[in-house]
């Protein structure tokens, strides 16, 4: 299993490197040159995302922000604010799926079981994938048959995180992790477009999420 693992994990080291100089201004307004050090760029070829512990491939892309509410404070007679007030934040994206088959993001979610994406012993819970009536009805097809599914709760009633990993751990650096806590699936749009200038263009479905953080690793 572990040879398995390795032999999947082919991760492009497509990461070129620059030697870069740390450089101050002394208290006379001088530029002095204070360190030097190997600074490491990242391309899209160099990336991977996992949902949870699942590597997935037919992501063609994502993005997110983060928005903290900040409130200016005033003090008597100021033109300009003495204080700002942090609130909540929230991070909010989207990402694009490569449409392959029927039910693929159902089928990934009902893979992902609340294991932190640290636990290696994740495993396959096989609960039925629905889709919205409005879609294609409260009935879903598959090599066991049809199965009906009540209409009312949640189409996406599960949280999860996305991992994206930048590089691969080479003699210099290790790989950068940007963890996306909390993803909940907002909404999705199917993406069916009729220009075609070369290879034609992919069907795509985009969704929108909200998320609770983002953590950083490396």
């Amino acid at each position: 299993m572990a040879k398995a693992v390795k032999d999947l994990d082919k991760r492009p080291i497509h990461t070129p490197y620059i030697t870069t100089f740390q450089k101050e201004k002394t208290k006379n307004g001088d530029i002095q040159i204070t360190s030097a050090e190997l600074k490491r760029y990242y391309s899209v070829i160099d990336a991977e995302i996992y949902f949870q512990n699942y590597f997935v491939e037919d992501v063609s892309d994502i993005n997110w922000a983060i928005t903290q509410n900040v409130m200016p404070l005033f003090g008597y007679n100021s033109y300009i604010y003495d204080e700002v007030a942090r609130g909540n934040r929230l991070i909010q994206g989207t990402f694009n799926i490569n449409f392959t088959s029927p039910n693929y993001l159902f089928d990934l979610l009902n893979k992902i079981d609340g294991s932190l994406i640290t636990d290696l012993n994740s495993y396959l819970t096989h609960a039925p994938s629905i889709k919205g009536k409005e879609v294609v009805g409260a009935i879903n097809t598959s090599l066991f048959g049809k199965r009906e599914y009540p209409d009312k709760g949640p189409l996406w009633n599960k949280t999860f995180d996305i991992d994206i990993i930048f590089g691969e751990k080479t003699g210099i650096n290790d790989p950068v992790h940007i963890i996306i806590e909390g993803v909940a699936i907002q909404s999705c749009h199917n993406v069916l477009s009729g220009y075609c200038a070369g290879t034609p263009p992919i069907i795509q479905e985009q969704y929108s999420f909200i998320a609770r953080d983002i953590t950083t690793i490396g």
